[in-house]
C-alpha cells in the first residue's frame, strides 16, 4: 500500500507508521513544501512489529521565503521479530539563501536478521540549472520552479 502526504503549512507533524502483520507492505511518501516562512517539522517513526514485513520512507521537502525544514525519522525494530527490509529517505532542496533545513534519521534496530537502511541531505537549489534554463528565455522564478517540480515528481510516480 502505497500512501502520499502534503505538508503545506508551518507547524509540527508527527507519522506513526506500524507494520502488526507477518508480510505487511508500506510504501510511505511525504512532501513538505515551505513555500513561507516558519518552522516546519516533521518527525516519521517506522515500527516493525511483526517479522517479514518491508517498509520504504521517502520525504521530500522544499523551502524557500525564509523556511525552516526540519525532518526526523526513525526506523524501530524490535528483538526477535527477523527478516525486515526497511528503507527511510529524507531530502531537502533549499531555494535561497534565507531559508534552512536540518534532517535526522535514526535507527533502533534490536534484531540481527534484518535489512535496513537510511539516506538524508539538504542541499541547495544548482544555480548552473537555473543559468541553463534562463538562458532559453525561461524567468528565473519559472526556472526554480521546473527544477524544484521536477525534484518532487519522481517520488510521485
Amino acid at each position: 500500500m502505497k500512501t502520499i502526504k502534503q505538508y503545506n503549512q508551518p507547524g509540527g507533524y508527527r507519522e506513526l507508521i506500524k507494520l502488526g502483520k507477518v508480510g505487511a507492505n508500506r510504501e510511505w511518501v511525504g512532501v513538505v513544501r515551505a513555500e513561507e516562512k516558519g518552522d516546519y517539522k516533521l518527525n516519521i517513526v517506522v515500527e516493525h512489529k511483526e517479522s517479514e514485513t518491508r517498509s520504504q520512507v521517502v520525504v521530500r521537502a522544499i523551502a524557500k521565503n525564509g523556511a525552516r525544514v526540519s525532518l526526523s525519522g526513525m526506523i524501530k525494530i524490535p528483538k526477535g521479530v527477523k527478516e525486515i527490509d526497511s528503507q527511510l529517505e529524507l531530502r531537502i532542496l533549499l531555494l535561497d539563501d534565507k531559508s534552512s533545513g536540518m534532517v535526522d534519521p535514526q535507527l533502533e534496530i534490536e534484531s540481527d536478521e534484518v535489512r535496513v537502511g537510511h539516506s538524508a541531505s539538504v542541499s541547495k537549489i544548482n544555480e548552473n540549472q537555473v543559468r541553463y534554463l534562463m538562458s532559453r528565455g525561461i524567468s528565473k522564478t519559472e526556472a526554480e520552479s521546473e527544477i524544484m517540480e521536477g525534484w518532487l515528481s519522481d517520488i510521485m510516480i
